[in-house]
């Protein structure tokens, strides 16, 4: 880790030798006249030379300064944005578990309408709404290249939806029509309603975690 007096060290070592090489030369030359005077000014012109340095390196140490509090201030934004996409994301996350368990002990035939509706009434869609809400301000202050996070979440909750919809269908059956066959569930159909949903958390948990790590 370099010293951060260092610079200031060096540079009253440097002061410090110019006053005594003037000193000496003053002493040198002391039977010519003038000698002292002339001593005198060539250390007030170092002298400025030296405070025009030094202010230079003050505004520039207050220039770094300034652009170091400012990234500093936008890397804490950030990072609560992401935290707050994050806690919305968990919400969600423990309300998928919750519906997914009640709908594998109990989820009779219904027609799609209905259960649309009824995930629209089930506290998930609100929770969506407030995490695609966190997702578009991770878009536009965090991320800042198009709407991804917010089409993410967009896609997690038709995802959703679909599984619910593929869920209520009845079961396929040897005495079903041709009809009624095409439009019934199976466990492959199931199967793939859900991988949808995992894949679709698994995306955003993977983003989030990265972007927490970023700016942790």
């Amino acid at each position: 880790m370099k010293n951060p007096y260092a610079a200031g060290f060096y540079a009253l070592l440097a002061a410090l030798l110019v006053i005594c090489g003037a000193v000496f030369w003053a002493g040198f030359n002391s039977d010519k006249p003038n000698s002292t005077q002339d001593a005198f000014a060539f250390i007030n012109s170092i002298s400025a030379l030296f405070q025009a340095l030094a202010a230079g390196v003050v505004a520039a140490l207050a220039y770094k300064g300034l652009t170091s509090w400012k990234q500093e201030l936008n890397h804490s934004k950030a990072y609560g944005v992401v935290w707050d996409a994050n806690v919305a994301f968990r919400k969600i996350e423990a309300s998928i578990e919750r519906l997914t368990d009640h709908w594998s002990r109990y989820c009779p035939p219904m027609r799609a309408s209905i259960v649309i509706d009824a995930v629209n009434k089930d506290p998930i869609n609100t929770q969506f709404k407030e995490f695609i809400e966190h997702c578009q301000i991770l878009d536009k202050v965090v991320v800042k290249t198009g709407w991804e996070w917010a089409e993410r979440a967009e896609e997690m909750q038709a995802a959703l939806d679909a599984l619910a919809v593929e869920v209520h269908k009845p079961p396929l059956t040897d005495t079903q029509v041709l009809t009624a066959k095409l439009t019934a569930k199976t466990q492959e159909s199931v199967d793939k309603a859900v991988e949808r949903v995992e894949s679709a958390m698994s995306v955003i948990e993977a983003g989030l975690r990265v972007l927490d790590q970023k700016y942790s």
